[in-house]
């Protein structure tokens, strides 16, 4: 019976001592080359921008364009997008406007 608070207390102390603390994320590789522009033909498709830990934070194309933030973790929190709601269009008219574009 003496031994159960010991026990308790030994169990206690490996789980205050197991807890892991919350550490920053570091990125790796920081010099690799990364993807700036996907090219088709002679037009651009897509292009992405990074941040200083080489994170990805905006994908653009003609139709739409994505923000992701991230936290002083480099953990992503959110993205943003939008998109050109013409190309949802059932008027094939303005689908083509839109497909025209130079913007």
């Amino acid at each position: 019976m003496k031994l159960i608070p010991f026990y308790i207390s030994l169990i206690t102390c490996l789980l205050l001592l197991s807890c892991e603390k919350d550490r920053q994320s570091i990125v790796e590789n920081t010099d690799i080359l990364l993807m700036s522009k996907v090219i088709i033909g002679s037009e651009t498709y897509m292009e992405y921008t990074y941040n200083e830990a080489n994170l990805l934070t905006e994908e653009k194309s003609k139709f739409h364009y994505t923000k992701h933030n991230y936290n002083y973790n480099n953990q992503l929190i959110s993205s943003d997008c939008y998109w050109d709601i013409s190309m949802a269009s059932s008027d094939s008219w303005v689908i083509e406007a839109a497909m025209n574009r130079k913007e």
